[in-house]
């Protein structure tokens, strides 16, 4: 499940059309559904997603400097308990931190109606820390008396300041790490290194890309169960859940998120901000030179791929298409990783590091074929 913000007017229209009609106990009365697919397009939304299906989505009214709204809110039946509900209420509650808000309200019916289905309602927000204020009996006709709820956010300091734990994301990641050729020195290494280049680097913000080194692998659990789940893409989209938890701004959150996506060498997500381009960088280090050479082998252990293979000609293959092995990963990743780098200090570095692994992967073949 992921949650993202939706921009496009139509496509909150629809998405908040589509779900109301979908939930007829909650939402039955066509003239409301209607208005509130319509004002919707003008609101902030969100809206989460399963496998690509939208099923649940908020969205947020702006009444003041000092108070926001959940104007609507909807989550299919079938995904009801599966922790949706939370995550779209603390993006609101981020939505309110991001812009110095301190008031997040929300209006329900009241329980002077028996309706069993709002009783549910009520204490899903009760249980999110909403109070109620008062009822307002005729807000929206004699039958659906309006309960106002309220919460009040814990604003950090400035609003445009990050609430910076390294500690506790460093916890959250090493949770993480059970992979040997990805373990918690690897994500050392590249922080240390991408740390170095971000002194040559003055524009690049230090705190986006700590958390993002930090934690820039935490999807390769994912991706091991499933080698057709990118881990740089789940890894950010988990980063920027975690972040939220954090009370980390939503456009914070979503800068580290997209600084994890698009890390990935085999990846087609370019990175597109400083901070993106480092930890690229800094991580295609770990794929250069002895530590590259010693790390696809630990990888390639792993996965049970042999050193090399041998073609229909007793040729040693460096063709993917004859199957993976360490001198297929070699020629297909670490002999082209020194022309992806971004940055000029990445490019010193690799410099530094191609003959170690050139004379290693030469060495080999003429062992391997009795040359050497």
């Amino acid at each position: 499940m992921t949650i993202k913000e939706i921009t496009t007017p139509d496509e909150k229209s629809q998405i908040c059309n589509t779900v109301l009609r979908a939930l007829p106990n909650w939402f039955g009365n066509e003239d409301a559904i209607v208005k509130y697919a319509n004002d919707a397009r003008d609101m902030p939304f969100y809206c989460a997603y399963d496998d690509h299906n939208p099923v649940g989505f908020v969205s947020i009214k702006v009444h003041n400097p000092h108070t926001a709204d959940i104007y609507v809110i909807g989550i299919l039946q079938p995904h009801h308990g599966q922790g949706i509900g939370r995550k779209l209420i603390e993006i609101c509650e981020n939505f309110c931190r991001t812009h110095g808000m301190e008031f997040l309200t929300v209006k329900t019916l009241a329980d002077t109606h028996p309706d069993p289905y709002y009783a549910k309602t009520r204490m899903f927000y009760e249980t999110m820390g909403f109070k109620p204020l008062e009822i307002f009996p005729l807000h929206w006709d004699e039958s659906s008396p309006c309960l106002l709820m309220a919460k009040q956010i814990q604003l950090v300091g400035n609003p445009d300041q990050l609430k910076l734990n390294f500690k506790t994301i460093e916890t959250f990641m090493l949770d993480k790490m059970k992979d040997s050729a990805h373990d918690k020195h690897h994500i050392y290494r590249v922080l240390n290194i991408a740390k170095d280049i971000a002194k040559h680097e003055p524009d690049a913000n230090t705190d986006i890309l700590i958390t993002a080194c930090l934690l820039h692998d935490i999807g390769r659990d994912a991706q091991a169960a499933n080698p057709n789940i990118c881990h740089a893409q789940t890894g950010g989209e988990r980063a920027y859940e975690f972040l939220l938890t954090q009370n980390w701004p939503l456009d914070k959150a979503a800068h580290v998120r997209d600084c994890i996506s698009s890390h990935r060498f085999r990846g087609d997500n370019t990175p597109q901000t400083i901070e993106a381009k480092i930890l690229f960088d800094a991580d295609k280090l770990e794929a250069a030179g002895a530590i590259g050479i010693a790390r696809t082998l630990i990888y390639a252990g792993q996965i049970d791929s042999p050193l090399y293979i041998l073609n229909e000609n007793e040729i040693i293959s460096t063709n993917r298409g004859d199957g993976n092995s360490f001198v297929t990963e070699y020629n297909y990743k670490l002999k082209n990783v020194y022309n992806s780098f971004h940055t000029a200090r990445a490019k010193e570095i690799a410099a530094k590091r191609k003959k170690t692994a050139e004379d290693f992967y030469n060495a080999l073949v003429a062992e391997a074929t009795m040359k050497g």
